[in-house]
Formats: structure tokens, C-alpha cells, sequence
């Protein structure tokens, strides 16, 4: 019988400086951020941004002070406080013109609207000093300014604190605080908050609200949340054992490039779980699967 280790399938890796999906847009000076500038290669703006940033990014002071313009006006990219802040300390440090000056400048007013209650500010400040990126790492004054931002709503705050108090070795863990942050982004429809939180009512095997959560992520496409309420219904906790929908929501998430759902999938063709015997296709899933590496399922991917 084929085994399957949950507690690796649902493993939450700890949190690294890279930014979420609910985080600030185009700040990792490293990575190009989808949406951020034009999708087309060919657009004199995207050109202008993309040689900028790479000459930025090998040190470049002229290239790093310009690409901290373009982030503070909103010039070929969305602008980005985080980011001015990053590339004018950057620039600063090699002493060009005045980038110390523009980059206290934005700290001085982020930390003013911040302490006037601006949620985005508020969000903003926490997000650097969480992730070291443009301030110091300094975790209390992290916590201290996501809760701010998050007590007003703000959703990406909330989900930030969720994974902090789940998942980040850096920070005492407590499941209580993460299910009530991760709950208030989930009430407002973020897709993998609603996962985050099924997760763990899983891992506390609440089946039922674990099922309910799975539910609203997987019905918006989130393919973790697929996998999940797949699993859920394969068991058949907290619902009717249903092959066929668990097939259904593997495939959902295998074609999203889930590797846990491609794996899954595999399972279904080899087994003929909710569909006829498939080696062909069982082999064809559990491949690209492999070819994404250890995704932790005994017998499985490795």
C-alpha cells in the first residue's frame, strides 16, 4: 500500500528574505517582480528599467542611485518606497551626490505617515526592518509596526504575521496568534491565508474547519489548497471518501505546476483511484514531479 508522510507534504519552510505573494511589489533587487513594468521586452521603458537594474546590480553607483529615482517617481516602474530607500543606500554608500539626503528623506516621511497612522506606512517600515532590506534588521520594531498596520486591516500585514508566529525559527512560535492573523486576512479573501489556515487546523485535526478553509482557497484556484482538500477527500475527513473529486483537485494543482498535486496524481493513474489504471500517465505526472525534486512523499518524489 502506498504511504504518504503529511506532516512532509504540508512542511512549511521558514521564511526567507524573499518577499511573499501578499508582499511589497518589485523590491528584490535581484529578481525581476511580474507587473511591475511592461511584460513586453520590446518597451522602451522596460528596457530602460531592466539595463538600469542590472547595472545596479553589479555595483553600479550612477545605475543604483538612477534606478532609486525611478522607484521613488514612479518612472518605467511602480513605485516603491522600499525599494528607493534600498538602491539610494546603496548608491549612498558608494557616496554619490546627494542619495544619503533623498534616502532620509523618504525614511523621514514613511516613519511621519506611519506614525500617523497610515496602515501602508505602517506595513512599509515593518517590512524593512523585518526583512533588513533598506534598515537595519530589527525584529521587535517589525512585529511592532506589521500589528499596527494589520489591527487596521491591512491584509498583507496580517498574513505576514501569520507565517512569523507559524513558521519563522527566528520568533517564539505560537499557533494561537498565527490562526488569529492568518484569520482576519482569510475573512478577507486572501487565497493563501484561507490555505495557511487550513493547514493548521489540519495539523490540529479540526477536520471540519480545515475542510471549510481548503474550500474557499481551492474554489480560487490556489493550487495548495486544491492539493489539500484533495487529500481531504481521499481520506475522507470531514467528508464523504470521494476518489473522483480528489483526482479532480490533484489535477487542478498538478497543471498549476504543484509538485505535491502532480505527485498525487500519479497516485491516482497508478492506483486507479477515481479514474482507470494509468501507468502511462502515472509515470508522465510522477516525472514531473521528480523533476522538481524531494517533495517529501514516501516512495514517492525524491
Amino acid at each position: 500500500m502506498e504511504r504518504i508522510n503529511w506532516k512532509m507534504l504540508i512542511a512549511i519552510p521558514l521564511m526567507t528574505v524573499c518577499v511573499s505573494a501578499c508582499g511589497e511589489n518589485a523590491v528584490q533587487p535581484n529578481k525581476k517582480n511580474p507587473g511591475t513594468v511592461s511584460a513586453s521586452a520590446s518597451d522602451p521603458a522596460y528596457q530602460t528599467f531592466s539595463v538600469c537594474e542590472h547595472q545596479a546590480i553589479k555595483g553600479d553607483a550612477k545605475s543604483q542611485y538612477d534606478l532609486a529615482v525611478m522607484f521613488d517617481e514612479g518612472r518605467c516602474v511602480a513605485k516603491s518606497r522600499i525599494s528607493a530607500t534600498y538602491w539610494f543606500g546603496n548608491a549612498a554608500e558608494k557616496g554619490y551626490a546627494d542619495a544619503k539626503s533623498r534616502r532620509e528623506s523618504i525614511l523621514q516621511a514613511l516613519e511621519k505617515s506611519a506614525g500617523a497612522g497610515d496602515a501602508s506606512a505602517q506595513y512599509d517600515l515593518g517590512w524593512m526592518y523585518y526583512h533588513g532590506y533598506g534598515l537595519r534588521y530589527d525584529g521587535t520594531k517589525a512585529i511592532d509596526w506589521f500589528e499596527k498596520a494589520a489591527r487596521q486591516g491591512n491584509v498583507k500585514a496580517q498574513y505576514l504575521l501569520g507565517e512569523i508566529y507559524s513558521e519563522d525559527r527566528r520568533f517564539e512560535q505560537d499557533t494561537g496568534k498565527a490562526k488569529h492573523w492568518f484569520g482576519h486576512a482569510a475573512e478577507q479573501g486572501e487565497a493563501k491565508a484561507q490555505n495557511k489556515l487550513s493547514t493548521l487546523y489540519y495539523k490540529d485535526k479540526d477536520y471540519a474547519k480545515a475542510r471549510y478553509w481548503a474550500e474557499k482557497s481551492a474554489g480560487q484556484g490556489n493550487d495548495e489548497g486544491q492539493v489539500l482538500l484533495g487529500w481531504l477527500y481521499e481520506k475522507g475527513y470531514s467528508v464523504p471518501q470521494d476518489y473522483a473529486k480528489a483526482k479532480e483537485l490533484y489535477e487542478k494543482a498538478a497543471i498549476q505546476g504543484n509538485q505535491k498535486g502532480q505527485d498525487r496524481l500519479a497516485v491516482c493513474y497508478r492506483l486507479g483511484r477515481g479514474t482507470p489504471k494509468d501507468l502511462e500517465k502515472a509515470q508522465y505526472w510522477s516525472d514531473k514531479a521528480m523533476l522538481q525534486g524531494d517533495c517529501g512523499v514516501e516512495g514517492g518524489c525524491r
